[in-house]
């Protein structure tokens, strides 16, 4: 069991693993779970220059880009692999999740709505990431 807080300019997070390893002793090889998290995200919405709405947070800032946050939980399943070298891990893995949101501030036009919703659905729905792991004797 994990637990891990995250602390951002545009996310707040706090997460909770539980994972099982194929190697349950070194806590490594391939490993399943499940997580939960919470968080609150601040991104920007947009046209691009094909006139398509777009969704992001690692965007540059500009004139036509329109800010707004959402809080959400989001639970699922977390697979992936740690390589582990004496106490040092690295471990990359990918959570699959169902997504609750509410999202609030400047939102697009309604005629865009749907496809917003669902673009922030499939940014919660999927986490990847790569993580170093210290472990101590």
């Amino acid at each position: 069991m994990g637990v891990v807080f995250f602390a951002g300019t545009h996310r707040f997070a706090l997460m909770a693993k539980l994972r099982s390893f194929s190697n349950k002793e070194k806590q490594s090889g391939f490993f399943w779970g499940l997580y939960g998290l919470i968080e609150w995200r601040r991104m920007d919405w947009f046209y691009d220059e094909n006139n398509k709405l777009g969704v992001g947070w690692i965007i540059p800032s500009t004139e036509q880009s329109k800010a707004y946050h959402s809080i959400g939980i989001t639970g699922g399943l977390d697979i992936g692999f740690r390589f582990r070298i004496n106490n040092f891990g690295i471990t990359p893995y990918l959570g699959l999740g169902l997504p609750l949101f509410v999202c609030f501030g400047d939102l697009p036009p309604k005629n865009n709505i749907r496809d917003f919703y669902l673009m922030n659905m499939a940014l919660r729905a999927i986490n990847i990431g790569l993580k170093l792991d210290f472990f101590s004797n």
